[in-house]
């Protein structure tokens, strides 16, 4: 079923590869990996790459000017 709902195989192993960690892990790493998958679902990046992208500019801008 859940391979029906997800777009393709990517997103299945990420489905997967998220419920595994979330079975070991406290409660608040299990809500930052459910926030992280919904994430990289809806904008095909994980919460530390749209972090990276945004102060790499930060610093990109910076050091040119």
């Amino acid at each position: 079923m859940s391979f029906i709902l997800t777009s393709g195989c990517t997103n299945l192993t990420l489905f997967a590869s998220a419920g595994g960690v979330m079975v070991s892990q406290s409660g608040l790493a299990k809500a930052y990996n459910g926030l992280d998958f919904i994430t990289t679902v809806t904008t095909e990046k994980s919460i530390k790459e749209h972090i990276y992208d945004k102060h790499v500019q930060t610093l990109t801008r910076i050091t040119n000017h």
